[in-house]
């Protein structure tokens, strides 16, 4: 592979991972985007940094969401089991996430980067994303199984509500 064409591969890539990254940090407080439910991340399941604001934005989301759908003190133990499992099993994806981002800023530094060792870390990244995706698809099917079929009615109005208002809580997404 001739230099320029290295060189056209690993700012491909470069660009992949930083449209990539700039995705899953979203445009709200969770590091999916907006919405909730598989799709839209963030909300219930979502897992953010250490900060306390996103603390504060999740648990601030629970409540919410617990008073939307009236749900039983023991539907609300169960769904913070399952939210807490959940945590529990993306923690280490996440963390490998982070040496994974660290092991390409690394290598994007270099002097000169190889194409091979850059992509082999994005293929990894997307492959830990794939795994958090699943972790919480898991945990939306467990969470609706708890509830009741007015519950669950209310449930897919709550989040419909929640597309419609877009990133932030703001009524078209801006």
């Amino acid at each position: 592979m001739s230099s320029r064409h290295r060189m056209v591969a690993i700012l491909s890539l470069a660009l992949l991972l930083a449209g990539g990254w700039a995705w899953a940090q979203g445009p709200g407080n969770g590091p999916q985007g907006p919405g909730i439910g598989p799709g839209g991340g963030g909300g219930f399941f979502a897992e953010g940094g250490p900060q306390m604001g996103r603390a504060r934005h999740r648990a601030h989301h629970l409540g919410r969401l617990i008073r939307a759908l009236d749900l039983s003190e023991e539907q609300q133990e169960q769904a913070r089991a399952i939210r807490e499992q959940a945590r529990d099993q993306s923690q280490a994806v996440r963390e490998e996430q982070r040496a994974l981002r660290d092991e390409l800023r690394t290598a994007l530094d270099g002097e000169s980067p190889s194409a091979e060792a850059v992509g082999a870390i994005v293929i990894s990244l997307h492959q830990n994303r794939r795994q958090l995706r699943a972790i919480r698809e898991q945990a939306w099917t467990d969470f609706q199984a708890l509830l009741t079929p007015e519950q669950l009615e209310r449930f897919e109005q709550f989040r419909e509500n929640r597309r419609d208002r877009g990133p932030r809580g703001r009524r078209g997404g801006r």
